[in-house]
């Protein structure tokens, strides 16, 4: 079934001038992924999450629920 992902595309912006260079990732992350992403941008180690850090290593596939659905996307 088809499901609309203008409702599950959210972006995500980090401001901290001072800590990080203006950088642009455009790879898929889930939710579960933020801590271990902000965890990797401060040098912190990060084994306590289920999360990757997806601007180093990139996810193939993303998932989502709908309602009573789940949805798995990719690149394509």
């Amino acid at each position: 079934f088809e499901v609309p992902l203008s409702y599950h595309h959210t972006p995500l912006l980090f401001y901290a001038p001072k800590k990080l260079p203006p950088t642009r990732v455009n790879e898929m992350g889930l939710q579960l992924d933020i801590p271990a992403l902000i965890s990797s941008y401060f040098g912190i180690d990060n084994k306590g999450t289920q999360g990757i850090p997806f601007d180093i290593y990139p996810r193939k596939y993303a998932y989502f629920s709908a309602d009573d659905k789940l949805g798995v996307i990719n690149e394509e």
